[in-house]
This record gives C-alpha cells, structure tokens and sequence, in this order.
C-alpha cells in the first residue's frame, strides 16, 4: 500500500510538471511526462487519473496540430469516463472532440457532439457547459448563415455566463454583435 501512495503521488507530481512544460511550450516534454503518469496511473488502475491524463494528452497533442492523434486520445478518454459513469469528463471530453470537428469542418458531427454534451450539462445543472456548449452551436449555426439562429442561441449562453457571473459573457456578446450587424447587412 504504501509503494501504491507513493506512485500516485509520483503521478500526481508527473502531471503537474507535464503541464507546467505544457504552458511554457515544450510540448514535446510535456507528453514525455503525461506518458509516464499515464503509465503509473494505469499501473495503479486509476481510471479516474487515466481518463484526465488521456484528456490532458489530447490538449498537447490539439495544439500541436495533431487532430487525429488528440481525436484518438479524447475518444480514449471519454470512453473511460463513460465506463466510470463521470459525466462531468464525459461533457467535456465531448465538447473538446467538437472542437476538433470544427477545425476539421466537419459541422454536423460538431453539432451532435455539442448536443450530446449540453444534454448532461442540463442534467448536472452546469451552467458553464452549457453556456460555452450553447455559444458553440451558435458558432455552427453562424458558419451555415443561419443567423438569427446564431444570435438566439448566443442570447441564450450569455445569460447562463451572467448567471455565473463569468467574463465570458462579454466574449460572447461580441460574438452576437458582430452577427447582429451581419443581419442588418453591415
């Protein structure tokens, strides 16, 4: 047992420091360490640690610009999460994986991704997820000039933003702005 506490914690501290590499840009030593504690957590069956850590792998490898790698890592993830029933991963996995389909132009698995995830964000009452998950399809909706759908859902997410009392809001407002003038052909 006591071996088991102390390669958690070794984990723990090896996803801390891959995430510091992360923010400074050594994307290349920040997987090396996410590898690791990848490695002792499924060694210890820490599926919860596995899932975030696997999470964490997909956000390097996204920015790296290795969308099929990040997609693989996030379905890897979020399949873990499903097993353990952890929806709150499990909507923001699928959230990251839409991303994904956005950058990829892939609108419609976007949109149903999206969906997906505002449906447990309403059944956990997250107001976060499903003000950003909101905006999101009203980006989509944007893309496909539908814009008084873009406008109306972007209504939609700054008031649960203003509920939180998020700064996101004002991001999103500008987003409905911009869309506000499009509709009036400016």
């Amino acid at each position: 047992p006591e071996s088991n506490e102390r390669q958690d914690r070794l984990g723990k501290l090896l996803h801390t420091q891959a995430g510091f590499k992360a923010g400074l840009g050594d994307l290349n030593g920040a997987m090396a360490l996410f590898q690791q504690s990848l490695d002792l957590k499924e060694r210890l069956g820490d599926l919860q640690g596995k899932a975030r850590t696997l999470h964490q792998m997909a956000l390097v490898s996204e920015v790296r610009d290795d969308l099929n790698g990040a997609m693989q890592l996030y379905q890897q993830s979020l399949d873990t999460f499903e097993w353990l029933g952890e929806l709150q991963g499990k909507a923001a996995t699928l959230s990251e994986m839409a991303n994904i389909k956005m950058q990829q132009d892939e609108w419609s698995k976007a949109a149903s991704l999206l969906k997906h995830s505002i449906d447990i964000a309403e059944q956990l009452h997250d107001l976060y997820w499903l003000g950003l998950n909101t905006a999101k399809i009203g980006q989509i909706a944007e893309h496909n000039m539908n814009l008084a759908e873009a406008a109306k859902l972007y209504r939609e997410s700054i008031g649960y933003f203003e509920q939180l009392g998020s700064p996101v809001a004002e991001q999103v407002k500008g987003m409905l702005a911009k869309v506000e003038q499009m509709m009036k052909g400016g």
